[in-house]
């Protein structure tokens, strides 16, 4: 039988049973168990050849449900479990971009000056379009320039004038990184410790850091790509020119978190512990549309994707460092959320991302 069919008759059974556990509610209102949830992906993970994984789902800006299975290590038994720390890739990025308005609203740093007038950028100097990038532009994907350079030695260069359209970029995120490691005249340990001070701590967030720590040795999963381990420490050459070690603070990549961690995060954002309503707002509000996702009401904000759906407003992202993949998806106003944390390559090539999704009656995004 179909997958997809086997999830129907699924929901249909298990919204009419017996509930004999703390109830998870769907968007759409069905009502799951944790049991449920945890035999739909056991079974999923014998077919996704996924290593671990850690999932988080929040209902009525709470946690609900914290699922973890598979190992830490294809080679050893070692269970993953709910200290698990990841690399959640992608999912760095609104985490910067709170931490970024949090400057924003602090005076640091202004959205839309230009951001060669706090520091030049002398890989793309020959360029006077450049010129015009600002902190705005590289949050919403809009500075011209590529996701990374093909290689260690290329120049950068701009695909498209700033400001003009959209286009995924992991450069800009670092650029402005530099630009608050000027202006906060520190290097990337401590812009890490001001991120903690300022934003981890004040919300309670721990195992919620930039940069490697010694304590993540027995807690941080290792990697793996087809199947086969890689390692448990910091980051190694992702992206390849980017200079590596336990310092890095890579801004559109190098977040450590467990699942609970990164869902707490998800949920303060309506809290509004951190920024004053205006900037909050400002945060969220849609700034460019996707030509991916052409007539779909899906935009970038300062925060991640955005979609307008009949269940309203929805914020995603996904993340891939190549041995790690991960997914989060929030809903601010109902707080409504998930987040999907794998040690491996195949969240998304295997369909099981797809499926729980799916399961779970979520609409299915796109990567990027």
């Amino acid at each position: 039988m179909n997958l997809k069919v086997c999830l129907v008759f699924a929901l249909i059974g298990f919204s009419s049973c017996q509930q004999d556990k703390e109830t998870i509610r769907t968007i759409k209102n069905t009502v799951l168990n944790a049991d449920q949830i945890d035999g739909f992906i056991r079974s999923a993970l014998d077919s996704s050849n996924i290593i671990g994984v850690s999932i988080s789902i929040i209902n009525d800006h709470s946690i609900v449900y914290s699922g973890h299975f598979g190992k830490k290590n294809a080679n050893d038994a070692q269970k993953v479990d709910n200290e698990t720390v990841y690399e959640v890739a992608s999912l760095s990025k609104p985490v910067f971009s709170f931490f970024v308005l949090h400057q924003v609203q602090k005076g640091i740093l202004d959205l839309d000056r230009p951001l060669y007038t706090y520091l030049p950028n002398p890989d793309i100097s020959y360029d006077d379009r450049y010129k015009k990038i600002t902190a705005r532009m590289v949050l919403c994907h809009s500075t011209g320039f590529p996701n990374w350079r093909p290689k260690a030695n290329d120049s950068l260069k701009l695909k498209f004038e700033p400001g003009s359209e959209y286009g995924y970029s992991g450069e800009g995120y670092e650029y402005l990184k530099n630009v608050l490691l000027h202006l906060l005249e520190t290097d990337d340990k401590g812009l890490d410790r001001i991120f903690k001070k300022e934003v981890a701590e004040p919300l309670g967030l721990t195992n919620f850091s930039f940069t490697w720590s010694k304590r993540y040795e027995h807690k941080k999963a290792y990697g793996h790509i087809d199947g086969k381990p890689t390692n448990n420490t910091y980051q190694n050459a992702f992206p390849f020119f980017v200079e590596q070690g336990p310092n890095l603070f890579a801004s559109s990549y190098s977040l450590y978190s467990t699942s609970d961690a990164y869902a707490r995060f998800l949920m303060a954002l309506n809290q509004r512990e951190i920024l004053d309503g205006k900037t909050f707002d400002e945060l969220l509000r849609p700034q460019i549309e996707m030509p991916l996702f052409p007539d779909t009401n899906t935009h970038r904000s300062l925060l991640s994707f955005t979609k307008q759906t009949p269940d309203g407003l929805r914020f995603f992202h996904t993340g891939d460092n190549g041995d790690f993949q991960a997914w989060t998806h929030f809903y601010p106003e109902k707080g409504f959320g998930m987040v999907i944390l794998t040690n491996g390559d195949t969240l998304f090539s295997s369909g099981f991302a797809e499926n729980l999704l799916i399961f779970l009656q979520e609409s299915v995004g796109k990567k990027k």
